[in-house]
């Protein structure tokens, strides 16, 4: 068993769908349990949004249930754009896994996110003059990824350009080293080469889509008025109307109530979502953003998910087990849907 330990649904999800395409079973947990078939079982902590002293906590307590049932490795998945608590969350796993070092590599040169001379850079665009700039949460106010998490001696964070670096780094692990970051990195961990898995086709039945980014909002709107697909923005009081269409978007927008909180905004969307869903079947769900996506499984009670497919490179498509609910994808907000996720 390999477990992957995520701070967010997104990249717990992401990672499940590394693991797929590498031909290794893999399902996504909200709470750890061992009782799995998966050869890779990515869990999810949901301590991107709590506090350092929260995110610690949630840590420590996923990790005790995890080493106890003794896995081959495991592997700490952050946010590849260097938000959350990361250097806190993995100085604890260090403490509790006993490891005498930390190799964090949290670029993904194959999208063009990268670390030359220990700056970020996405696309060529230092981290500080990209839109995450403006993230809600934690704005990039520097590209030095030093400045960003913080001194830590032990958490060893080196220059990344290219898969073969990732390739040379990944042979230089041991027993000794607790691996970190984001998806890139693990996949040259895994024992099996990637494999070629047919996508999944593009649908015609029902679909809704869901953003919660605000990252993503601009271009996802952009694609559904060039496809005609309806947009909703009012959320629970367009229920009734986005469960008529064939295909629908809802989102928080960019001008959302002033009188609400970012979490009580990602809330309310997985309200309406739950509501659209008990009203209409759908074919297949797309989710946008880890935590409204976490928001949305709550709403559903759905504690597990297992990968039955994909729909892009680090997109896997889930079910929920022993429900009848719709096929679903969940990706970070900060990377494009594929052409085949369009009715």
């Amino acid at each position: 068993m390999i477990v992957v330990l995520a701070d967010d649904l997104s990249g717990a999800t992401e990672l499940a769908a590394v693991a797929h395409l590498h031909g290794l079973s893999a399902e996504v947990q909200t709470e750890f349990d061992a009782n799995s078939q998966a050869r890779v079982i990515a869990v999810d902590t949901n301590s991107r949004t709590c506090s350092r002293e929260e995110s610690v906590a949630r840590v420590r307590a996923a990790a005790a249930r995890i080493l106890a049932a003794k896995p081959e490795w495991i592997y700490k998945k952050t946010d590849s754009v260097l938000r959350g608590h990361i250097r806190s969350e993995i100085s604890e796993l260090l403490v509790l896994t006993k490891k005498k070092r930390a190799l964090f590599i949290p670029a993904n040169p194959g999208r063009g996110r990268i670390i030359r001379a220990g700056r970020y850079f996405v696309e060529g665009v230092p981290l500080d003059q990209t839109v995450f700039a403006n993230d809600p949460d934690y704005p990039a106010t520097t590209s030095n990824v030093a400045e960003i998490l913080g001194r830590d001696d032990s958490i060893d964070v080196p220059n990344i350009e290219s898969a073969p670096d990732l390739a040379r780094l990944a042979r230089t692990v041991n027993e000794s080293i607790l691996c970190a970051g984001a998806s890139e990195f693990f996949a040259a961990l895994l024992p099996n080469p990637a494999q070629t898995i047919p996508a999944l086709a593009r649908s015609s039945g029902r679909t809704l889509y869901v953003c919660g980014s605000a990252a993503a909002w601009p271009i996802r709107r952009k694609q559904c008025e060039e496809r005609g697909i309806p947009i909703f923005l009012n959320l629970q009081n367009d229920v009734r109307e986005a469960s008529k269409k064939n295909a629908a978007l809802i989102a928080i927008g960019d001008a959302p109530p002033t009188d609400l909180s970012p979490r009580q905004l990602e809330e309310a969307l997985a309200d309406t979502a739950k509501l659209i869903l008990d009203a209409a079947p759908f074919e297949r769900v797309f989710l946008e953003g880890g935590a409204t996506a976490a928001a949305v499984l709550r709403r559903l009670n759905a504690k597990r998910l297992l990968v039955c497919g994909h729909f892009a490179k680090g997109i896997a498509a889930f079910q929920i087990p022993g429900h009848s609910f719709p096929i679903m994808a969940i990706k970070p907000g900060s990377y494009p849907w594929q052409e085949n996720v369009w009715p």
